[in-house]
């Protein structure tokens, strides 16, 4: 499997498993007169904190587009982050060739 196809791969679990922190996070803190009382943890808000930042200045601030704006970068960061890894061990692990013929 190529290394940037797993690292897509990573990166969309990583962030799907920080959705659903963030989700239980905010039904778990209980319902209030205006819906969910609940807020996400504050790793959750900082490791998303560049993609809020580049959908702000993309679509303005406070736009429901930049929720899904925020996730699509954070999962692109991700993905980046896992391809330096891989790179990174994939290169440790590698046997090395014998020299010469034979």
């Amino acid at each position: 499997m190529p290394t940037i196809l797993l690292a897509a791969i990573w990166g969309v679990v990583i962030e799907s498993a920080l959705c659903v922190v963030a989700v239980v996070s905010v039904l778990a803190g209980g319902f209030g007169p205006c819906g969910p009382s609940g807020d996400a943890p504050g790793f959750v808000r900082v490791i998303h904190q560049p993609g809020f930042w580049l959908a702000g200045l993309l679509v303005g601030d406070y736009n429901l587009i930049s929720i899904p704006l925020a996730v699509v970068v954070t999962t692109v960061l991700l993905s980046v982050l896992a391809f330096i890894v891989l790179r990174l061990v994939g290169g440790r692990s590698e046997t090395p060739r014998p020299e010469g013929g034979g």
